[in-house]
Order: C-alpha cells, then structure tokens, then sequence
C-alpha cells in the first residue's frame, strides 16, 4: 500500500492543480488579511474564506482525478483486478488528500509569516482552522466518490454543482435560515473583543466530517459485496451530519461569541507631543503610533474649546448612539489606514451635519464640512466618493486650512466651532471672499 501510494503521490494530476490552488488560496487569504494588523482571529477568517471559495472547484479536480482509469480507456483492467475496486481507488483518494493538506500547510504557514512580520496577535483559532483544513479534505472525497458512483464525466460538473450551490446558499442568503446555519461554506468574522463559537465550530466539523463519511459509503454502494457494509455506514454518517446541523442550527450560525471583558487585554499611548492618552486592544499596537500622532493633532486643534479632550478610549462594540463628541475611540482593524478610518469615525460624533443633515439654507454646508473632515484627518484630498457642485473653490478651501500656522489653526476652530457641530458654512469662512 505504501508503495502503491508513493507512485500515487508522485504521478497524480494534482500535482500540477494544488500549486496552483495553492497560490489561488494564498490570494484569497492575504485579500482577506488586515492590510495593517495580524490577529490569529483574522488568519482564521482568511483560511475559511479561501477553503469555502475554492472547495467547490477541488470537488471537481479530485472527480476528474478519479475518472483516469476512464479516461485511459482502463476500466477493464480495473473489472479484473485482483483488488477490490474500492481499494483501487483508495490511494487515489489518499494522494489528493495528502496534496490538499500539503498545500493548506503552505498557506497557513504563509499567512502566519506575514502576520509575523506586522506583528501577530491572539492564539490560533483551533476549531475555525481544523474547519478550514477539513473543507477542502471532505470535497475531495465528495469528487472522488461522485466520480466512482457515476462513472461518467458528469462526476466533474455535478460534484462541482453541489460546492457551489452551498456557495451561493450562504453568501446570497438564499434560502431557510436553518439551511443557511448549518451551511458548512459559511464565513467567520470576529470583531474586536470576539472569539470563535466553540458550539457552533464543534458542530459544523462534525458536519463535515459526516458529510465526507456519507460521500465515501455512497461512492461504494455501486458494488454489490459492499452495498450492506455502505449502507450501515451512510446511516451512521446520516447520523453525524444531523447531530453536527443541530449543533450549528441551535446556535442559529452564530459563528463568533463574546469574549469576557476581564480577558481583554488594553494597551495605554501617550502621544508625545501633545500628552493625549488613548486606550486600545493591544492587537493595535502597530499603528498605535500613527493613532497617538492622529488623534493628538485634533486634540490640539480643539484644545481652546469646550470639546477640548486628553484621554479617549476603546469600547467593545461601540456605536455613535448617544455618543459625545471624541467621547469613544472608534478602530476598524480592517482599515486600509487605520489611524485615518479612525479619526473619519470619531468626527461622525462631532461634525453636526452627519448626524442631522446639512443646515437649512446653506449652500456651502455639506462642502464645508467635507472640507474640515479632510483637514482634521490630515488629508488633502476630498472624502472618497464625495461630490460638489464646484470642486475648485472646495479643494481650495482645504488648501488655505492646510497652510493655516499651528496657533491660527487653533483659533480658527474656536472661531468656527458652531460651524463645526452645525455645519452652516459659507466660502468666507475659509480665508475666501
């Protein structure tokens, strides 16, 4: 059998598709990375992606792989062998799982050295990751055993087929919502100060580990001396893929809970400068840096004035309900630019128009407000996807508070508060007749 299997592993068609599945995977994973920041956290979101993503397609590579004996016009050496015919196909099904879990390794350990170079935080998530392993293993077995009970190349489209259906049942949200929660292809994210559903996880793996056991006592039911074994051995699997569903279904695809606030662990940076404290999860210590320098700039600019702050603070699933204004530190470790997503955020509790509307009668207003929330990010260019009616006079009032001195600043947005947290502009009060 070894020997048999080492001839497999090394003339296989997959040897040629996993390297490329693999680089395939590796994009997925790093476009779903933290462009900033590493969290085990998020390298679990990435696998899971990548696997779900490509699974249906390794469905259909590993059906194609398992009709060679048809399509080298073998089928009746295979009718004579010695060997029973499921053990003929069991180191073909073995080499494509070794190949699959081979090319996993390679993208997990490449994730991992990335987040490593950023700055990786949190422990590995275990369960999300053994599901993303398990995945792409279980459809494997699903193209296989398709490809052995139909004997035809439409294994390869069918196989395909059933991935992507469950593709599309999760992320169209198509469909009963208990289909939906026991979907094996579905997607975890954890937000800040969230973890992994041990209950939810422990289900779906033991989903998948059913599915994959029905796929295989399936695949032999087309011989006869095996149909009784197979058939005992689809219930029992029958059996896992119900209780797995019911675990997932019970937590109604709650794939993340929250984590105990005493667990958390927060991290204290002064900006140097300007002695404004902020307080965050330590998984932002990266681009602490960048916040400290960020946020004590508007600390500064509003230091004169009644919303004048030195300390500012993280909280666990925030909202601007209620919200005073530079009241909560708001971080999005998805950002592009976190320290700028920041800040954009922050102002929403401030800059009057984006909670209640631009102010009657202003014609200036919503410029003008795009206007400071450019200057106070520290941008000199307008927010993305922002329209104005006259660009020009727009970016140049953006310009003149750019070459504002650091004191005139300062008292420009005391002059200007009302304005601020109403947003009643006019062009005159950006230095322009």
């Amino acid at each position: 059998m070894r020997r048999v299997l080492g001839l497999e592993l090394r003339r296989t068609s997959l040897r040629y598709s996993v390297p490329l599945l693999t680089l395939l995977a590796a994009a997925v994973a790093f476009q779903a990375a933290h462009p900033q920041l590493a969290t085990w956290a998020n390298i679990s979101t990435s696998m899971l992606r990548a696997a779900s993503a490509l699974a249906p397609f390794i469905a259909g590579l590993c059906a194609w792989e398992a009709l060679r004996a048809r399509r080298r016009r073998m089928q009746a050496t295979d009718g004579t062998a010695a060997r029973p015919a499921p053990l003929i196909r069991l180191p073909q099904l073995l080499g494509a799982l070794i190949w699959l879990a081979g090319s996993w390794v390679v993208v997990v350990a490449a994730t991992a050295i990335r987040g490593a170079t950023v700055g990786l935080f949190g422990s590995p998530e275990v369960l999300p990751l053994l599901q993303s392993l398990l995945l792409p293993l279980a459809f494997a077995v699903l193209g296989v055993c398709t490809a052995e009970l139909l004997t035809s190349w439409i294994a390869v489209p069918a196989s395909t087929a059933f991935g992507l259906a469950l593709y599309l049942l999760t992320f169209a949200g198509t469909g009963p919502d208990a289909l939906r929660w026991a979907d094996v292809l579905s997607r975890f994210a954890a937000p800040d100060g969230w973890t992994s559903n041990p209950v939810y996880f422990t289900g779906v793996i033991v989903e998948t580990v059913g599915l994959a056991a029905l796929f295989a006592a399936l695949g032999a039911l087309r011989h006869r001396p095996y149909r009784y074994p197979s058939a005992v051995a689809a219930l029992l699997a029958g059996a896992l893929v119900v209780a797995g569903a019911g675990l997932a279904i019970g937590q109604r695809g709650r794939s993340t809970t929250a984590l105990p606030e005493a667990s958390l662990t927060l991290i204290t940076v002064v900006d140097s400068r300007n002695r404004v404290e902020l307080r965050m999860l330590e998984h932002y210590r990266p681009v602490a840096a960048q916040l400290a320098e960020a946020w004590g700039r508007v600390s500064a600019l509003f230091a004169d004035t009644p919303l004048a702050f030195r300390r500012i603070e993280q909280r666990i699933d925030a909202d601007h309900a209620d919200a005073r204004p530079f009241e909560r530190l708001y971080l999005n470790p998805g950002a592009t630019d976190v320290a700028d997503g920041s800040i954009a955020e922050g102002l929403q509790d401030v800059i009057g128009c984006f909670r209640d509307g631009p102010a009657q009668g202003a014609l200036f207003s919503l410029d003008g407000a795009a206007v400071v929330q450019s200057w106070l990010r520290g941008s000199r260019d307008l927010p993305s996807g922002f329209h104005t009616p006259d660009p020009q006079r727009t970016l140049e009032a953006l310009r003149w508070l750019h070459e504002l001195p650091e004191h005139d600043a300062r008292a420009w947005v005391t002059a200007h508060l009302d304005q601020i947290l109403g947003c009643d502009w006019e062009p005159e009060d950006f230095g322009r007749p």
